[in-house]
Parts: structure tokens; C-alpha cells; sequence
């Protein structure tokens, strides 16, 4: 009997023998390819959708401000009035949630009394600060920028100012576990005024522009400043034009100035130094000068009748301090003149504080010899005494000869030398210029002739070269009277 062998049954549509490929194995039904395209294009949707609303949300937050109300408004002035100890008024805060944009506008920081002028005024300071950076316990303040703004410093004869208090009593002990980093500071459109009521002295800056930033691996922030068309007023004389462009850093309080240029009507000064923000007024300066004497002349002396002319350098210190100042250094002139008098080698200091000026030790030569002299202006600032200037000239070896050359004394010539001094006090209230003078000449001859001293001064008639008309003893009365052309000494 013959075997017969049964065929496997056919296989499904969907199934396959084992071991055998097939060439239709990565075609899938039609139904099934259509709900996975669906599902593709949903998921394609959704995240378009997430990121238009995320946009969306985000240009919202940017563009639009929130008025942060007045329960936040005055949370805000509360805490600044105590940190400065000072009243600080806001007129409207508000904020931009992204980037993190907070707007101060209308800002007023009080005087010493609500009478008094405001010591800060602004328009507008706006803060960015990524908020978000809070949570890592490192708040970043990545910019300030505060846009006209007037500050006006104030200091009295009591030493009073009403300069706020900007750091802290006490300085915080150990590491601390938060950390506020500012990286920039800008303020621009700026006006500046510092007056001191004792002196008086004035200083107005209009057109102050201040940059400060700190560097990403410095430890200390560094800045530029400067203004145009200031104006400085001391006491009762001219005012006169300044200009300031500055470099400086500021570190744990205290304002180094790098480099600070100051320019004005008659002088250019190259200036460093540095303030001390925690105890304010304190601050010292190191001053080079170039100074026009004629310009200066105008602003010091202006009105009166003489001129000045020459150049001269001045090298020293000034210090502003609780209470008072002092400005003290040395100056040089290789040729000072007053009107028709020229000076050769002018050197001397000069002293300049509240009660009192000084300008003593100054040499110079004279006509083939030298002269010293001591000028004091005193006592400043006490109704009970008036101030007065001493002049104390003393002259040794002048040579006659040259000097009746400059006068050019007609028919009259004189050899030898003259020595002598000669001190005038002048009271502000008063003039002309008391005298007391001594006077010796040293002819060639042996002989010795004196002019007894006296105690007024010839009339501005007599101080012209045709007018001279002197035998020897009216030319040494001349000399030691200081008496030169177009006016008085």
C-alpha cells in the first residue's frame, strides 16, 4: 500500500511560513497607515500650538507693562527711606516679567529738610533683573539706567551736608548664604551741583553722563564721567567755564579717580584721587595745573587796575573734609608780568583754607637782583573782624641801572644797587593800600642816602613814565613804593 503525504494547509494573508521571507512584509494595510499619518499631524499641531502660545505669551509679557500698585509702590519708598535714612518718594512702579524689566519714574530723594532741595531727582531708572536667577540664591541686577536727573550736594559752616547714607552701618560678619551682583550702571542727561554755603562756593555741571560697570572676573567696578559747560563761583568773584572727563573704579566704598581732566577759562588740570563714600565729604585730590595769568587775573581781580601776563604750573593738594578744606602746593612761572613789569623765576606756595589764604615764600627775580614776598588774606568767614591783605615785598640788590632804563627816567640815569622791603595792608573796606615801608640803596658811591618812610601812596598821576621827574631820593621813594608804569604795583 503506497503512502500519501498530506499538503500543509496555505498559509493566511497575514501569516508566514517560518523561515520564509516575503516581499510584501513592510506593506501595511491601508487602514493602519492612515491612523499613524493622523496621529503625526496631531502631535505636529500641538507642538506648533505650544510654541505660538509660548511666544505669544512672552511678547505679551515684553511689551506690556503691570502697574505693580500702591501697596508695593509704598513697600518700595519705605525700605529705600530707611537704607539711606531719608525720605525717597516714587511716583508710579512698574514692571515687565520678561526680561525682568522694573520702571521707576518720578523719583525724588528728600533734602535735609522737605523745605530744602531735593538731593535726587529722576524721570526715569530702569532695573533688569532676571528674576529667575533668585532661586540659586546669586541675584544678577544686570543693568540700572537712570535718565534726567539732577543731584544737588549741599554742605554748611557746621559741617552738616546732606549727602545720604549709602553703605551700611555695620558690615555684614561671615559668608553670606545670598549674593546681589550689579553689573552695570548708567546715567545720563545728568545735572550736578555742589554748594557750599560757608564759602560760598558754587560748582553747577549740566550735560553729566556716568557709566559704570564691573568686568566678569574683576573685583571691583570701573567707570567714566564728565560733563560740559559747568561753571564754578567762588565767593564774590567771576565765575568762570569747566569741563570734566574722568576715569575711576570704586571699591568697598571708596571712588578712585584713575584719570580726571579738567579744563575751564584759564587753567587745565590733570587730577587724581579719591572719595570716600561712607564718610562723605572726605576726599583728597593730587592737582597739576597749567595756568594762564591773564585769564586768571580777569576772574580774581577783575575790574581792577592793572593786567597780568605769563604762564605758570602748579603742583599740590586739595582736601575736602567734614568741616572744611584745604587746597596747598607750590606754583612756577619761567616769566610773570604785572602791566610793564616782567618777574623771572616765580616760585612759591600757596595755602588755601577756610579762614585764611596765604601765598608765602615766593621769589623771583627783579631787575638784576631778587625779591621775596609774603601775601595773606585774613580772616575769612568772621563779621566781628574785617579781612584784610598784607603784601610784605623784600628786595635785595636791584640794579638801578636797569630799573631808571625801564622807567625810562629823563635825564636821569643811576648806578648801583637798592635793597629794601616794603609792607602793604589793605582792609576790603578801604583803599588805597596802607604803607609801611623801609627802604636802603647800596650806590656805587660810599655814600648812603635814605628816605624816611611814609605812610600814603602818590596818586595814579604820578605813575607814568613822562611824569617821572625825580632826583636820586624820589627814585628809591619810588622803588620801595613798588610805583611802575600804568599803575600801582
Amino acid at each position: 500500500m503506497a503512502d500519501q503525504r498530506e499538503d500543509p494547509p496555505a498559509p493566511l494573508p497575514d501569516e508566514l511560513p517560518a523561515g520564509e521571507p516575503s516581499s510584501d512584509a513592510a506593506v501595511e494595510p491601508e487602514p493602519r497607515r492612515q491612523r499613524s499619518r493622523v496621529r503625526s499631524v496631531i502631535h505636529g499641531i500641538r507642538i506648533v500650538i505650544v510654541v505660538v502660545v509660548a511666544i505669544v505669551v512672552a511678547v505679551l509679557l515684553s511689551v506690556f507693562t503691570v502697574d505693580l500698585g500702591p501697596s508695593l509702590r509704598k513697600r518700595a519708598e519705605s525700605e529705600g527711606s530707611k537704607f539711606i535714612e531719608r525720605p525717597m518718594h516714587i511716583g508710579r512702579l512698574s514692571a515687565r516679567l520678561m526680561p525682568g524689566s522694573f520702571l521707576i519714574e518720578n523719583l525724588v530723594i528728600e533734602g535735609l529738610t522737605p523745605q530744602d532741595r531735593p538731593f535726587l531727582t529722576a524721570k526715569t531708572i530702569t532695573v533688569e533683573v532676571p528674576w529667575w536667577t533668585i532661586f540659586s540664591k546669586k541675584l544678577i541686577i544686570e543693568s540700572i539706567a537712570m535718565t534726567d536727573w539732577n543731584m544737588v550736594i549741599e554742605t554748611y559752616a557746621n559741617g552738616r551736608h546732606n549727602f545720604p547714607k549709602f553703605t551700611r552701618k555695620t558690615p555684614s560678619k561671615g559668608p553670606s548664604r545670598f549674593t546681589t551682583t550689579l553689573r552695570s550702571v548708567v546715567a545720563l542727561r545728568g545735572a550736578f551741583t555742589y554748594e557750599d554755603h560757608a564759602t560760598p562756593w558754587t560748582t553747577s555741571a549740566t550735560n553729566l553722563n556716568v557709566q559704570v560697570y564691573r568686568p566678569p572676573v574683576a573685583t571691583k567696578y570701573v567707570g567714566r564721567a564728565g560733563f560740559s559747560n559747568g561753571t564754578v563761583k567762588i565767593q564774590s568773584y567771576e565765575s568762570f567755564r569747566t569741563d570734566m572727563q574722568s576715569r575711576f573704579s570704586i571699591d568697598n566704598g571708596i571712588v578712585h579717580f584713575d584719570d580726571m581732566d579738567l579744563s575751564g577759562d584759564g587753567s587745565r588740570s590733570a587730577v587724581t584721587g579719591d572719595v570716600d563714600l561712607a564718610h562723605w565729604p572726605e576726599q583728597t585730590y593730587h592737582v597739576t595745573s597749567k595756568i594762564d595769568f591773564a585769564t586768571q587775573k580777569g576772574i580774581f581781580f577783575h575790574g581792577q587796575n592793572f593786567t597780568a601776563s605769563g604762564q605758570g604750573d602748579f603742583t599740590g593738594t586739595f582736601h575736602l573734609f567734614k568741616g572744611g578744606r584745604e587746597l596747598k602746593g607750590t606754583f612756577t612761572s619761567p616769566l610773570a608780568g604785572v602791566n610793564a613789569w616782567r618777574f623771572p623765576n616765580l616760585r612759591g606756595s600757596v595755602l588755601w583754607v577756610p579762614d585764611r589764604m596765604e601765598i608765602t615764600n615766593t621769589t623771583a627775580g627783579v631787575y638784576g637782583g631778587t625779591a621775596r614776598f609774603n601775601y595773606v588774606m585774613a580772616p575769612f568767614g568772621n563779621p566781628a573782624v574785617p579781612t584784610k591783605a598784607t603784601w610784605d615785598v623784600e628786595y635785595k640788590s636791584v640794579d638801578l641801572s636797569r630799573l631808571t632804563d625801564f622807567l625810562e627816567t629823563k635825564g636821569l640815569r643811576l648806578t648801583g644797587s637798592a635793597s629794601g622791603r616794603n609792607r602793604l595792608v589793605k582792609s576790603t573796606a578801604s583803599w588805597p593800600l596802607l604803607a609801611s615801608p623801609t627802604t636802603s640803596m647800596s650806590p656805587a658811591s660810599p655814600n648812603t642816602d635814605r628816605r624816611p618812610a611814609r605812610t600814603t601812596l602818590w596818586s595814579s598821576a604820578n605813575n607814568t613814565r613822562d611824569a617821572v621827574r625825580l632826583n636820586l631820593r624820589e627814585t628809591i621813594w619810588m622803588i620801595w613804593r613798588g610805583v611802575r608804569p600804568n599803575g600801582y604795583m
